[in-house]
């Protein structure tokens, strides 16, 4: 990651850089300048130096382009309200049309009532959800390098069992850590609850490695950019508690009810920044990224943005970790500019929330094409209620892992009742079994292939 030449070394006119850009001074140049003069690029892009370098390739055109955007940032760029003291340095901030949209798009759908009307008009079932309530502690834990697969990872889950190895410890913290961050959703942030959360997420990995629930206490901590250079030291252990207070406060004060106009940040955007806080300041051995992003959801489930117990931020950023981390780089070495993060971060909420839009669209139309056969085959007739609840639950999660108290719980029956239909079902070929003996449970796996199911209900209701 490239640091942007210091202000001393750029342009401080428009005239020499027209004419380092166009070579000639007159309207059409100045105007070809007044577009690069802008706050984002033609796509909405918050470009870093280091892009806008790549993207030229000469140096001094390089240098003229980043100083007019400069200069438009320049007017736009103010300190995040009440955070300077915590951080230690002035952060900067502005407010992006792009970051303006993801803020709309989970007012609309990620409160309870916006889950619910979304719910109601796709046509799902609400118990649907239930499946992805583990999504991230999985993949947050695969981000810090668990190399234990989903498949693995829900049915160790769903068997409540101790994990065997580091991933799948994990792994549980994870668990503990994300269940800590809802049922803790209304209590005010304490040190005692900040450290809870570092402590339920590393227990019983490598208590020596993460020292779980302590701060740390020295100082052999930094960031290293892609060229090894160190770009950003964290602040020493003898102010980090200092700064840790600090920090605390801020994550309580209200923005929303400021008594100032300008102390004004909406939630998904402070949560956006405390996500940052964590990384900035280090204040654990181990486990930061963990941490950090169990207080965005913190703060998310504070808000009363509920959807987001079954929407995974770390499936999407463990598919792309390096852009994940030059995030944080560019915010390090442009000034403390954490525009850069929260514009990422939006990007990835945006992403995550309408991926789950979208695919319970896509099982909505499935659960109906489904329910439509069975109507026009004549097989509802015959089929009791049961099955059919067992069926779409099926159709709804192909190929995933279900215990008899799952399926009972999702369909909202008894076991004996579940486990009764879910025999016959299996011995129809329409569920798979698997597991059992000892104190396992069994599991059972719907057919991923719904012309087998149909075949398969076809023999048994003929």
């Amino acid at each position: 990651m490239k640091r942007p030449p210091a202000n001393s070394e750029l342009f401080d006119a428009m005239e020499p850089c027209v004419m380092a850009l166009f070579g000639k001074m007159n309207a059409e140049t100045l105007l070809d300048a007044a577009q690069i003069m802008s706050v984002v690029d033609e796509k909405g892009r918050y470009l870093h130096w280091n892009d806008i370098l790549n993207r030229t390739q000469h140096a001094d055109k390089a240098k003229a382009k980043w100083s007019l955007i400069k200069f438009a940032r320049r007017v736009v760029l103010k300190p995040i309200p009440r955070l300077n003291k915590a951080l230690g340095n002035i952060a900067l901030f502005t407010l992006l049309p792009s970051m303006q949209k993801t803020c709309s798009l989970i007012d609309r759908h990620c409160t309870d009532a916006g889950l619910q009307d979304l719910i109601n008009n796709i046509g799902i079932p609400g118990y649907y959800l239930h499946d992805y309530i583990d999504a991230e502690s999985i993949a947050s834990s695969q981000l810090e390098g668990a190399s234990t697969t989903r498949a693995v990872a829900r049915q160790m889950l769903a068997e409540k069992r101790s994990g065997r190895t580091e991933s799948e410890k994990m792994i549980l913290g994870n668990q503990r850590l994300m269940s800590l961050a809802y049922e803790s959703r209304y209590d005010t942030m304490s040190m005692e609850l900040f450290l809870q959360f570092h402590e339920e997420a590393t227990r019983g990995i490598d208590d020596a490695k993460y020292q779980p629930g302590e701060v740390r206490t020295t100082n052999d901590v930094w960031v290293e950019g892609r060229d090894g250079n160190v770009v950003h030291t964290p602040p020493g252990a003898e102010i980090l508690p200092a700064k840790l207070d600090q920090f605390i406060a801020w994550l309580n004060y209200e923005h929303e009810e400021g008594l100032s106009p300008n102390t004004y940040l909406h939630p998904v955007i402070k949560a956006c920044m405390l996500h940052f806080c964590i990384g900035y300041l280090h204040p654990f051995r181990d486990g930061n990224g963990r941490v950090a992003r169990a207080l965005c959801y913190w703060f998310l489930f504070k808000q009363g943005y509920e959807a987001f117990l079954y929407i995974s931020i770390s499936q999407l950023l463990k598919e792309a970790p390096v852009q994940y981390g030059e995030a944080y780089l560019k915010t390090e070495t442009d000034n403390l500019d954490v525009t850069y993060f929260v514009e990422y971060q939006c990007q990835i909420l945006e992403r995550a929330v309408k991926g789950i839009i979208e695919h319970a669209k896509s099982v909505a139309a499935n659960l109906r094409e489904f329910d439509n056969w069975v109507f026009a085959s004549g097989i509802r007739k015959k089929m009791p209620d049961i099955q059919q609840k067992i069926l779409n639950i099926a159709v709804m999660s192909p190929g995933e892992n279900f215990t008899i108290k799952g399926f009972a719980d999702r369909a909202g029956i008894s076991e004996s009742a579940a486990r009764l239909h879910m025999e016959k079902l299996a011995d129809a070929g329409i569920l798979l079994k698997s597991g059992g003996g000892g104190s396992k449970p069994i599991f059972y796996s719907p057919r991923t292939s719904f012309s087998k199911i149909k075949t398969a209900l076809i023999d048994l209701y003929k």
